[in-house]
């Protein structure tokens, strides 16, 4: 990351006489990004409040603003706290195609919260690498990502506060005369933030902003170029990705014998009873000490996913919790980072989110049948691992479980399933063709099991018996709810 760029004093005849070639170029390249594969996000941050503001308004101008996307992010209101703190930017990415600009990003905020000693230095750290991760994910998938940071000195920019306040021409929050009081503070976290986050694929562009005009031709010409350049890529470069190292004590399906000993109705039903009692008293005390909760169930095909998330939910007032059945993406999905149609799912704290398969999918299934490259599910260990621990740092609590059947008990379930009408919906071609490929499935699953159990450990459930697989989800449930209620209440 170079040093701030020095402003120069432009005149308006320049300023003026040099604005309509770089508005033709670009609405020539937004127009040409309309009929393309990525999206464009451009990140406006820095201690030039007001300036910041006014580059915010010029790029509205200088772009057709019917087709531009933008968002102003100012300190998180009560609604966005009860989501993990990246949660609000994911819910903006833009889709293929269109241009996202964000007043105030993910960057503005790591370096307010740490400033305003909200955050110390190694939970500041956390956050650096969950930022970093973010611009990744942005620009593996595609995005052009570019990021200014506008500075000005103290002086300038106190007096700069003091004219709009008394021109009325500014609705200052308490955080912003805050930032202006604190500076000397933000600059120093400011430049150990932009230091982790200058990245060959997403550098910092940080300039001056002392005089106006030269501040706003030189983003509109910097954006100008990288637009093109990127347009005119046929290969952009991609970012690595972060190995994920496989944890020695994360279970293996061999180490797990599917065929546990079946248990009679009344036992179940009395353990069953009693779970369900235990989790509806742990649910309405989440729902009280606003504890949300989300619960990931995979499992092989015919496993007894869906048996297993009805005795769970049979616990839970309706309106607590959502099931999300995971499917292949849609075409709206498809046209953004893998992970974004997850973080949409989550639930508020004091709500259960529970997943019918998951974002594992890419290490699973998009693995197995070819249908995400190499590059892609071997990253996705980092993201998902990174996804997991916003989650537990955010407070909720998190159980997965991958139920485990033998393939002689899964083909004969295929089997009733073609036999018997009302369930037959339940049996297509693809699963049939998922069984051949048992072995390729196991490898992956094993990969999945141990280069995942970092933040949320795996619990792999023997489910040739139903009875025993819906009490084991049930037990681990409760479990995880417990241990989160004891931990929000020591903390």
């Amino acid at each position: 990351m170079s040093e701030a760029v020095s402003a120069t004093k432009m005149t308006r005849a320049e300023y003026e006489q040099r604005v309509p070639a770089l508005r033709t170029a670009l609405l020539r390249a937004q127009d040409e990004l309309a009929e393309r594969d990525f999206p464009v996000v451009v990140t406006l941050d820095g201690p030039d409040l007001i300036g910041g503001d006014d580059v915010f308004e010029v790029l509205h101008e200088w772009f057709d603003a019917r087709f531009l996307r933008s968002d102003a992010f100012g300190p998180p209101s009560d609604a966005e706290k009860r989501f993990p703190f990246l949660w609000r930017y994911w819910n903006v990415i833009p889709p293929r195609g269109t241009i996202l600009l964000l007043r105030r990003s993910w960057t503005a905020s790591a370096i307010v919260r740490r400033t305003f000693g909200e955050l110390n230095d190694a939970e500041l750290d956390l956050r650096i690498e969950h930022l970093q991760e973010l611009e990744r994910q942005l620009v593996a998938a595609g995005a052009l990502l570019v990021k200014f940071w506008l500075h000005v000195d103290q002086a300038v920019l106190q007096s700069r506060i003091e004219k709009a306040r008394k021109r009325n021409r500014y609705a200052f929050r308490d955080e912003e005369w805050a930032i202006a009081k604190c500076y000397d503070e933000g600059r120093e976290v400011a430049r150990r933030v932009l230091a982790a986050t200058d990245q060959g694929w997403a550098p910092w562009h940080v300039l001056r902003g002392e005089d106006r005009r030269w501040r706003n031709l030189e983003v509109g010409t910097i954006l100008a170029r990288a637009l093109q350049a990127r347009l005119a890529q046929t290969q952009p470069t991609q970012p690595g990705f972060r190995t994920v190292s496989r944890a020695p004590s994360a279970p293996r399906l061999a180490q797990v014998d599917p065929r546990a000993p079946e248990l009679e109705c009344a036992d179940y039903d009395r353990q069953r009873d009693e779970l369900q009692e235990r989790f509806t008293q742990l649910t309405r005390k989440a729902e009280h000490r606003g504890l949300g909760a989300v619960l990931v169930i995979e499992g092989w095909d015919a496993a007894g996913k869906g048996g297993a998330i009805r005795r769970v939910t049979h616990a839970m007032d309706a309106q607590m919790y959502k099931i999300f059945p995971i499917r292949a993406p849609d075409e709206r999905e498809k046209s953004r980072p893998y992970m974004w149609r997850f973080w949409r799912r989550l639930p508020p704290m004091g709500r259960v989110s529970i997943f019918d398969r998951s974002w594992y999918g890419r290490v699973l299934v998009e693995r197995v049948e070819g249908f995400a490259a190499e590059p892609e599910w071997r990253a996705a260990y980092a993201e998902i691992e990174d996804f997991e621990r916003q989650l537990v740092e955010h407070g909720y609590a998190v159980y997965k479980a991958f139920l485990h059947v033998s393939e002689e008990e899964q083909l004969r379930r295929f089997e009733e399933r073609r036999d018997t009408p009302y369930k037959r919906h339940k049996l297509t071609d693809e699963d049939w063709r998922n069984r051949d490929k048992r072995g390729p499935y196991e490898a992956a699953i094993d990969e999945m099991l141990a280069r995942t159990s970092g933040a949320v450990p795996w619990h792999v459930v023997p489910a040739d018996d139903k009875r025993t697989a819906r009490l084991a989800v049930l037990r681990g449930v409760v479990d995880v709810l417990e241990r989160a209620l004891a931990r929000q209440r020591e903390s």
